[in-house]
C-alpha cells in the first residue's frame, strides 16, 4: 500500500499507548488520516520454547560445559569468547559455578547425551545441520548480521549466527528463555537463582526489526557493555574485536566536514564551496562538484577517493556511508548555477545527483577489482540526509496511481569518463532516478517534528508524514534519524512516550531498517534517562512488545517495589498534563485557545525540540510541588524498609536522581520563596544528587553555549 493515509479501511490498529484492533463499518464511519494500517508480515522470528526433563541446575550446581568453534577467524573468535565470557559472568552472578571453557579441537566425537552450550560453527552445530538436512541454515538475507539461532538437541543447546553480533545475542537469547534473565541498566539486571532449572527445549530464530539500533548518547557510548547487553550499536568500537557497530561511518555533516575537508581544500579552491565550508560557514557547491572539470581540480572524484579510502577500505565492518548536509543555518550554495538548479530540482535533487555519481562511481571500482579482493563483493550502502531544506523531495504526483515518481531532468553532467550501471562502455548522464543504484538509503531527520504526535499525524507533522510517502515511493531504501530530547531543555521529561511505539511500527511498515535516535548527547542523569534507553532498546529489536508493560517492568525493577506505585503515577501525571499542552478550548470571548492557562498566559507544547520546558509558564508553583510530592512518598515508603530491603540505597539514589528535574525547577523558578537556609539545602542536595546521577549540562547550548550544572549552582548560591 502506497498511500495509507488515502485508502478506506475495515479494520484499523489504532495505535496509542498500546496496539489495538477494532472493527469499523465502512458506510458510517469515515477514514481517520492519523490511523494507519501495519502491513508488516514477520516470516522469519520463530519461538518454540517448552520444558524438557534435563537439568540445566540441579541443586545449586550446573554441570554444563561451553562448547567454542576452533576453526574460526580471529573476530570470530574474540566475539565468541564474549559470549562465553557474557554467559558466566551472568551465571555466576546468579549464585552458581563457573562453565569450563572447551574448544572444539580439544573434543572427539560427537555425541548430544553431553552437556554443552555450543557456540558458533562448532563440530555440534555441523552435526545439526547434517543430522537435520539444512542448507543454508544462516543465511544473511534471513539473520543480517544480528540475528541468531538457538537449537536444542538432547542436552546440547546450539547457538549460532551468520554475523559475528548475532553469536554475542544468541548467548543473551538463552539466558532470557532458560534464566528469566532480563537486562535494565548499566547496575541493574535480573536472572533466576532458583536451586533447580530445567533446560528448555527451544527451536528459536531471532531477528531484530532494525538492523541499526544506535542510541546517541555520549554517557551511554561510553559504557561498552552497557550497548552490547542491551543488544544496540555503539558509536564506534565496543571494545570487543569483531563486533560490529551501527556500521555507519560519516557523520551528519561529513561532505564537508570529511569527505572534502575545507583546511585541506579551500585554499587551493575556494569555489567548491558555499562561504567557507566549515561547519558554520557554508557547505559544498554542487555544480561545481558534479561538473567536476580538470580546471577545478576534480571535486568528485577527490571526494570519491577520499570516501573510499578513508571510510570504506579502512573499516571492513561499515555498511553504510553517511553522506551528511547539516543545513539548518541556510547554508548551502547561492551561487547562479545552484540556484537555477535548485529552481527545477530542489536542494534534495541536488543532493541525489550526488549520490548517483558516487554509487556509479563505487560500483565501476569495484567490477575492477580481481575476485580476489575482499571487497570486491560488500554491500555498501550510500545514505544521505532528507534533513530541513531537503526534506523535499523533487517528486510528481499520479493521482491514478497514488504514486510519486522523480520530476524528469536533463543533467548537464557526465561523471563518469568510462562504464557506468548501464553496462553499454558509454559514460552515463547523471540524472535523479536512482536507476540500478539499489544500494542507496535515504536517511529522514524531521528536524521540526511535534513528537506528541507521531510522525505520520497529518495535521501535527505534515512534512514527515509527506517525506515518509514521497521518498518512500522514489527511494530503494528508507532510514531514520530520531529526536529524543528538548535540545534546549535535556532535563525535563520529554514527552514521547506515547508515540514512540507507534513511530516504530510506522518505520518498520515502509521498509526503515537503519535508526538513530538523539537522546541527552552529553549527560546522563536527565528524566528517566535508563527508562527511556531499556524501553528504546527493546522496542527497536521487536517493535511489537507492550510499551506500557516495558515501562511498568522496568519501574518495577529499576526504583523498587516501594517506589514502584509513586513514580509509575508520576509518569502517567506527567503524561495527562503534558497533554493538557494541545488540547484546544474556547474562551470566556468564545475565541479558540490551544494549551493551558496558566495564570494570564496560555501556554502550549507539542513535542518540538527546541524549547524551554523547565519554565515557570509550564510548571508553576502548585504544579511543581505536586510533582515532589510523589518523590516525597516514595521516599517515605523506601525509608520504611531501610533496615530490611539490600537494595535501599540504591532505589532510593535512582529515586532521587529522577527528581532532579523537579528540583532544579524549584531553584530556577521559586528560589525567592525560600529563606537563605532552605534555599542552601535545597541547592546542596541538588549538588549532591546530580553527582550521583551524573548530570553535568541542562541542555545542548545555544547563543550562549550548554549550562553546565556547576554554573547554574554558582548562580543560585549567590541568592543565599
Amino acid at each position: 500500500m502506497k498511500n495509507l493515509f488515502k485508502k478506506l479501511i475495515c479494520t484499523v490498529l489504532i495505535l496509542s499507548t498500546s496496539v489495538t484492533l477494532f472493527a469499523c463499518d465502512p458506510e458510517t464511519t469515515p477514514p481517520d488520516p492519523n490511523d494507519i494500517v501495519d502491513t508488516y508480515v514477520d516470516t522469519v522470528n520463530k519461538e518454540e520454547v517448552s520444558d524438557s526433563n534435563v537439568y540445566f541446575i540441579n541443586s545449586k550446581t550446573n554441570s554444563y560445559h561451553i562448547l567454542l568453534a576452533s576453526n574460526v577467524d580471529e573476530n570470530r573468535m574474540s566475539v565468541q569468547q564474549k559470549a562465553a565470557s557474557e554467559l558466566n559472568y551472568f551465571i555466576t552472578n546468579a549464585g552458581y559455578n563457573e562453565l569450563p571453557i572447551t574448544y572444539d579441537n580439544a573434543i572427539t566425537g560427537v555425541d548430544f547425551s553431553k552437556n554443552y552450550i555450543s557456540i558458533g560453527d562448532t563440530t555440534y552445530y555441523q552435526a545439526y545441520v547434517a543430522q537435520n538436512n539444512l542448507t543454508n541454515d544462516l543465511d544473511f538475507l534471513t539473520l543480517g548480521n544480528d540475528g541468531y539461532k538457538i537449537r536444542t538437541n538432547g542436552n546440547v543447546v546450539i547457538i549460532n549466527a551468520y554475523g559475528n553480533n548475532g553469536l554475542l545475542y544468541g548467548a543473551y537469547g538463552f539466558l532470557e528463555r532458560n534464566m528469566g534473565y532480563r537486562y535494565y541498566a548499566k547496575d541493574e539486571w535480573k536472572i533466576t537463582n532458583s536451586d533447580n532449572v530445567k533446560l528448555k527445549n527451544m527451536n528459536v530464530v531471532a531477528v531484530p526489526d532494525f538492523n541499526s539500533r544506535f542510541l546517541d548518547t555520549a554517557t551511554y557510548n561510553n559504557e561498552s557493555d552497557y550497548i552490547i547487553r542491551l543488544r544496540n550499536h555503539g558509536r564506534g568500537y565496543t571494545g570487543v574485536k569483531g563486533l560490529e557497530d551501527t556500521g555507519w561511518v560519516g557523520n551528519d555533516l561529513s561532505m564537508c566536514n570529511q569527505f572534502l575537508r575545507p583546511e585541506e581544500y579551500y585554499a587551493k579552491h575556494p569555489n567548491w564551496y558555499s562561504g567557507d565550508g566549515s561547519n558554520k560557514g557554508g557547505q559544498l557547491c554542487f555544480t561545481t562538484l558534479l561538473s567536476n572539470k580538470e580546471e577545478d581540480g576534480k571535486p568528485l572524484d577527490e571526494m570519491f577517493k577520499n570516501v573510499l579510502n578513508n571510510f570504506i577500505i579502512p573499516n571492513p565492518t561499515a555498511r553504510v556511508v553517511m553522506f551528511g548536509i547539516n543545513d539548518n543555518e541556510n547554508r548551502y550554495c547561492i551561487c547562479d548555477a545552484c540556484v537555477e538548479e535548485v529552481s527545477k530540482i530542489k536542494h534534495s535533487g541536488q543532493i541525489c545527483l550526488v549520490i548517483n555519481a558516487m554509487q556509479d562511481k563505487f560500483n565501476a571500482w569495484q567490477a575492477s577489482l580481481p575476485n580476489d579482493d575482499p571487497n570486491k563483493n560488500r554491500k555498501i550502502t550510500f545514505a544521505f540526509f532528507a534533513y530541513l531544506y531537503c526534506m523535499e523531495a523533487a517528486v510528481n504526483y499520479d493521482e491514478s496511481t497514488d504514486t510519486y515518481s522523480f520530476v524528469e531532468f536533463d543533467a548537464p553532467y557526465t561523471c563518469l569518463g568510462g562504464d557506468g550501471v548501464n553496462g553499454d562502455g558509454v559514460a552515463d548522464d547523471l540524472n535523479l532516478e536512482f536507476k540500478g543504484n539499489v544500494n542507496i538509503a535515504v536517511r529522514i531527520a524531521h528536524l521540526r517534528v511535534n513528537n506528541m504526535f507521531p510522525q505520520y499525524n497529518v495535521e501535527y507533522n505534515g512534512t514527515s508524514q509527506k517525506a515518509f510517502e514521497t521518498w518512500g515511493d522514489i527511494a530503494p531504501t528508507l532510514s531514520v534519524w530520531d529526536y529524543a530530547t528538548s535540545f534546549t531543555d535535556y532535563i525535563a521529561p520529554y514527552p514521547d512516550w506515547d508515540v514512540i511505539k507507534n513511530n516504530l511500527v510506522y518505520y518498520r511498515m515502509k521498509g526503515v531498517k537503519e535508526i538513530l535516535t538523539q537522546l541527552p548527547a552529553h549527560t546522563s542523569g536527565t528524566s528517566f534517562y535508563a527508562m527511556m534507553i531499556f524501553v528504546r532498546s527493546e522496542l527497536l529489536w521487536d517493535v511489537d512488545k507492550d510499551i506500557e508493560e516495558l515501562y511498568k517492568e522496568f519501574i518495577l525493577n529499576y526504583y523498587g517495589p516501594q517506589a514502584y506505585d509513586s513514580i509509575y503515577a508520576y509518569l502517567n501525571y506527567l503524561r495527562d498534563y503534558y497533554a493538557k499542552f494541545n488540547e484546544k478550548h474556547v474562551d470566556e470571548n468564545g475565541t479558540e485557545r490551544v494549551g493551558v492557562k496558566n495564570g494570564n498566559e496560555w501556554v502550549s507544547y507539542f513535542g518540538g525540540i527546541y524549547e524551554e520546558l523547565t519554565h515557570r509558564k509550564f510548571f508553576p508553583y502548585e504544579i511543581t510541588m505536586h510533582l515532589k510530592s510523589f518523590f516525597n512518598t516514595a521516599e517515605s515508603k523506601l525509608n520504611a524498609v531501610k533496615t530490611t530491603e539490600p537494595k535501599y540505597q540504591k532505589y532510593l539514589d535512582r529515586v532521587q536522581v529522577e527528581s532532579l528535574f523537579v528540583r532544579y525547577m524549584e531553584i530556577k523558578n521559586f528560589y525567592d520563596r525560600y529563606t537563605s537556609d532552605e534555599l542552601a539545602y535545597l541547592i546542596n542536595e541538588f549538588e549532591r544528587i546530580a553527582n550521583v546521577g551524573n548530570l553535568t549540562q541542562i541542555n545542548n547550548g545555544g547563543k550562549n553555549g550548554a549550562t553546565q550544572i556547576k554554573d547554574f549552582i554558582e548562580k543560585y548560591r549567590r541568592y543565599v
